[in-house]
């Protein structure tokens, strides 16, 4: 059982087995299960089923892009399949993060893949228009991307301005759950893409 999100007003018996509960954020309202452990099988830590951490007041996410916004993982993601993934699920991702940033939140990009890579297949997706905030390629330190987050949030960085909440206003989405467990530990609010996929209908 995975948390979801998705636009105000949707009834939690669509999300799957289990209850749910909305979290409000603003006109945008995001769905969790009352359970983080139910379902749980097995999976090494940190668990997939444990890095569903939302709690209001997003002001900007953070997508991850091989895997999330793709199909592929990025660690059997080719350049070449990349930019047809995302025009292939482009009709399914665009209503939803339109309506995200029609809700206020600023969408941004960190990955791991290039800029360059990033930015073509945005734009043969016809989603670029959509992704206001950081779009960042070769997302690779030390303290995973909780710590390019941080970053962006301090003082002159490009989220600095967005939140006097600071990194809670954050949320990462990403099918890595170290880099999530590593997010949520700095208290930046965290979604768990799924395994293999991408993020589906099912996840909004």
């Amino acid at each position: 059982v995975r948390s979801h999100f998705g636009s105000s007003g949707v009834e939690g018996g669509r999300r799957g087995t289990g209850m749910h509960e909305v979290l409000q954020l603003g006109s945008f309202s995001w769905a969790a299960t009352d359970d983080p452990l139910e379902g749980c099988t097995g999976t090494p830590d940190p668990r997939r089923c444990d890095q569903n951490r939302l709690f209001g007041g997003v002001v900007a996410s953070i997508f991850d892009f091989d895997g999330t916004l793709t199909a592929t993982p990025g660690d059997r993601a080719e350049r070449k399949y990349k930019i047809a993934e995302l025009t292939e699920r482009a009709p399914l991702l665009e209503p939803w993060l339109r309506r995200l940033r029609d809700a206020g939140i600023v969408l941004g990009i960190m990955s791991k893949s290039s800029q360059a890579t990033i930015l073509a297949a945005l734009e043969a997706a016809g989603l670029n228009g959509l992704f206001e905030g950081p779009v960042m390629g070769r997302a690779v330190g030390f303290e995973g991307k909780a710590g390019l987050i941080e970053d962006l949030c301090l003082e002159g960085g490009s989220l600095a301005h967005l939140s006097p909440n600071g990194l809670c206003g954050v949320l990462l989405v990403d099918d890595d759950v170290r880099e999530l467990a590593r997010a949520g530990e700095r208290g930046i609010q965290t979604y768990a893409a799924p395994e293999d996929g991408g993020l589906q209908d099912e996840d909004f």
